[in-house]
C-alpha cells in the first residue's frame, strides 16, 4: 500500500489517528525527499499527548507539507502506479492520467 492510499483511509480530521501508526512513522522517516527525521519530535510529541491540534500544526509545517505536496503530485517511488505506454508518443509513463512526455490522456 502506497503512503497516498493509507492517508486517504483517513477523514482529514484524522492525521492523529494516521499518524500513530508505528509503521506509518517509520515509512515516513526513511523518505530522504524531505527532512522528516529533523522534526519528527513534535510529531511524536502530539501523539503521546493524543494532542489533535499539535498533530494538525505539524503537518501543516514544513517538511510535512511538501511531501503532501508531492503526493498530489504523484511523484514517482511515492505511490504505487502501473507504467503504461503513452499511445501518441509511446513514451513509458508511471501512473499519472496524462503523458508526462506529450500530454496525452493515459485512455
Amino acid at each position: 500500500m502506497s503512503l497516498q492510499s493509507y492517508l486517504k483511509q483517513f477523514e482529514p480530521g484524522h492525521f492523529l489517528e494516521a499518524a500513530s501508526d508505528f509503521h506509518f512513522l517509520v515509512y515516513i522517516t526513511s523518505i530522504d525527499l524531505v527532512p522528516i527525521k529533523e522534526n519528527i519530535k513534535h510529531l511524536i510529541d502530539a501523539i503521546k499527548a493524543k494532542d489533535m491540534l499539535q498533530a494538525y500544526h505539524w503537518r501543516e509545517e514544513q517538511p510535512w507539507a511538501t511531501l503532501e505536496q508531492l503526493l498530489q503530485e504523484n511523484v514517482t517511488g511515492l505511490t504505487s502506479s502501473d507504467e503504461w505506454t503513452c499511445k501518441q508518443c509511446t513514451y513509458i509513463n508511471q501512473g499519472r492520467l496524462v503523458c508526462d512526455m506529450c500530454g496525452y490522456p493515459k485512455d
